[in-house]
């Protein structure tokens, strides 16, 4: 028997409560929609009801592996723990079904630019979080990564979800 169990309710330690809190019961559906795109990657926003980020992207290469970023459509996302971190994450959302790929996670990065045209990168076809935006040596990036990431995740709390990718850019 655990010793706190001896203590009366009122002195027990409690558990802080999570930042965000998903209060839904059914599943949650979250919406990427991609803003513009260019050599330097792809913006857009990620958001469901209660929780909105930045997301950044590589620009669209034909679904190549390593250089395209993933087709518009739906996947399901599910919590994952990687064989490798990212930027000190061991647990991530992984998005299942990529037609002809595999890996693509969710995870902290600043730059989605095409490596084949010079650009910068720190994906290779995931989606990257951020809390704002803005150019960084003269590329489209997000920043406040890893704070973006460990928000999302504490608002999911470790749930599966439906993720949609819509292009709203012309």
């Amino acid at each position: 028997m655990s010793w706190a169990r001896c203590l009366p309710p009122d002195r027990r330690a409690r558990p802080s409560p999570p930042r965000f809190k998903n209060y839904s019961a059914t599943p949650i559906e979250i919406t990427l929609s991609r803003a513009a795109t260019s050599d330097g990657g792809t913006r857009g926003v990620l958001q469901t009801n209660g929780f909105r980020c930045h997301s950044l992207e590589l620009p669209w290469r034909d679904n190549r592996s390593n250089v395209s970023r993933i087709p518009v459509g739906t996947y399901q996302l599910t919590w994952i723990k990687p064989r490798r971190a990212f930027s000190g994450f061991t647990e991530l959302y992984w998005i299942h079904d990529v037609p002809g790929r595999v890996g693509i996670l969710i995870h902290p990065g600043t730059l989605a630019g095409d490596r084949l045209q010079g650009m910068l990168s720190d994906s290779w076809g995931c989606i990257l979080l951020g809390s704002h935006t803005g150019t960084y040596q003269g590329q489209p990036a997000v920043f406040a990564s890893r704070r973006a990431v460990r928000e999302f995740h504490d608002f999911m709390q470790k749930q599966p979800a439906t993720l949609t990718i819509e292009d709203t850019h012309a």
